[in-house]
């Protein structure tokens, strides 16, 4: 059987036959994609830790996605006061996983979201691929100025590893 994984479309682009549409308007949409106090709420709470998290749209999509996976995980309860009073009222069950699996399975998940960046449907992928649900315990994106800060990190640890490389070839001349 195939897994599923996802792929980006726009609007009035045609998608393959096993393709589902899991963005907004359907019954996979992430709810918090819209909810901007609940994702500022989200990024403020953040912020007291180690790093700051400024309130721009990549910070929100990926507060958005994690808030998405607290709530697939059935967790949104642990948040802070601070950031549970933003949570709307009317929010619907989450996903459960069996159903998850059941209809998404073998199939490809069409998101709204950019391949580069992080989706809800990666989530459902996730669950969907997964024989049990421990898989997604282990899951979290990191934000994205960590992935920032990582590739910058790379880069300079590339860079003095060339300049040791340099030194040293000179050195034996």
């Amino acid at each position: 059987m195939n897994r599923p994984h996802r792929f980006q479309t726009g609007c009035g682009n045609p998608s393959p036959e096993n393709a589902v549409c899991v963005g907004p308007g359907t019954a996979w949409s992430n709810p918090f994609a819209d909810a901007r106090p609940l994702q500022e709420a989200f990024l403020k709470r953040a912020s007291l830790g180690r790093f700051y998290y400024p309130n721009n749209a990549d910070n929100r999509h990926w507060a958005a996605v994690e808030l998405y996976r607290k709530w697939c995980l059935r967790t949104l309860d642990a948040l802070a006061p601070c950031v549970a009073s933003h949570i709307p009222r009317d929010l619907p069950p989450p996903p459960d996983f069996a159903t998850v699996q059941a209809q998404l399975a073998g199939k490809l998940l069409a998101s709204p979201c950019p391949a580069t960046e992080r989706s809800h449907a990666d989530i459902l992928a996730l669950i969907a691929n997964a024989t049990n649900g421990l898989l997604l315990l282990t899951f979290r994106y990191p934000p994205p100025h960590q992935i920032i800060r990582n590739r910058r990190a790379a880069a300079r640890q590339a860079e003095r590893g060339l300049r040791a490389f340099r030194a040293n070839r000179w050195a034996g001349l």
